[in-house]
């Protein structure tokens, strides 16, 4: 794991077992989280040690993110390594920070059954190369915690955002973002929010960030979209580069979304609101917040 500054300057490096730290959590207790692989959870202190080294256990392995919840626990997208089924990539966890224990939240295979079934075994596990007879049919690669106990997940296979209530109670499918067409013959289908506008439909997005805005009138947010872009160009478009926030992987299209329960006819409507914000360019670069 590197450090940089917006400026582009590499400030520290810290190793890590294997796999990739994806988020920098921190505590209450000034220790700072991240995935040292995929199955352990490290939290340091202000001098650069390791004061918690968490370990998963044989169960689960950790896919791509993870946050913090209220407290002090980290919420974790994972693979049940023991299933028979083979089904990769969508599970949500969580890892008590002060026991090491984990337990599972919420398994979107039996939450959605009838869709996954209605999927078939692509065989394929991009976190394991060698892997053969996978079924990644859901592949959670984006998880938002909310203030009142809800969670937002982006699902990639299925080009959708997910929304959970009560995710560390009794979870429940709040609504959908996406394009419903993908889920036809589900009763997840009924879920989705209306789009308002013109704007491009989730394909294939591989991170949104949830932004609670005190402008906005109550039930509205910002969701920012980076859409997964799946094809090569050998003559890449040239874009300016807006202030000093820089991403990683490839160009990046980022969509404002709000989700807007509205009262019409009668009746409560969900919309979708959204536009193309700006494309920018990509530098390989992380960013840490002043103070952290």
């Amino acid at each position: 794991m590197f450090y940089y500054d917006t400026n582009g300057v590499l400030r520290g490096e810290i190793p890590v077992l294997y796999y990739r730290s994806h988020r920098l959590l921190f505590d209450d207790d000034g220790l700072m989280w991240f995935s040292a692989s995929t199955h352990h959870m490290v939290g340091m202190n202000r001098l650069g040690k390791l004061e918690k080294i968490l370990d998963l256990g044989s169960n689960y392995i950790l896919h791509h993110d993870y946050a913090m919840d209220d407290d002090g626990n980290i919420v974790l997208l994972a693979t049940e390594l023991s299933r028979s089924d083979n089904a990769v990539q969508d599970q949500v966890i969580k890892l008590d920070t002060t026991t090491g224990s984990v337990t599972r939240l919420l398994d979107f295979g039996e939450m959605l059954a009838d869709y996954k079934a209605s999927t078939t075994h692509a065989g394929t596990d991009e976190s394991d190369s060698t892997a053969k007879n996978r079924w990644d049919w859901l592949h959670c690669n984006t998880i938002q915690l909310l203030d009142d106990g809800s969670a937002l997940f982006s699902a990639r296979e299925t080009s959708t955002i997910i929304k959970i209530d009560d995710l560390e109670g009794v979870p429940t499918l709040d609504y959908m973002i996406g394009e419903p067409s993908v889920w036809n013959g589900t009763k997840e289908v009924s879920t989705f929010l209306d789009k308002d506008g013109d704007f491009p439909d989730t394909g294939g997005q591989h991170s949104i960030t949830y932004v609670a805005d005190d402008s906005l009138p109550d039930g509205q947010y910002y969701l920012y979209i980076v859409r997964q872009q799946l094809r090569h160009r050998t003559d890449p478009p040239r874009f300016r580069l807006i202030g000093h926030r820089r991403h990683l992987h490839g160009i990046l299209l980022r969509h404002r979304a709000l989700a807007i329960p509205q009262v019409s006819g009668g009746r409560e409507r969900r919309h979708l609101h959204g536009g193309l914000l700006v494309r920018r360019a990509v530098f390989p670069v992380c960013l840490l917040r002043a103070g952290a």
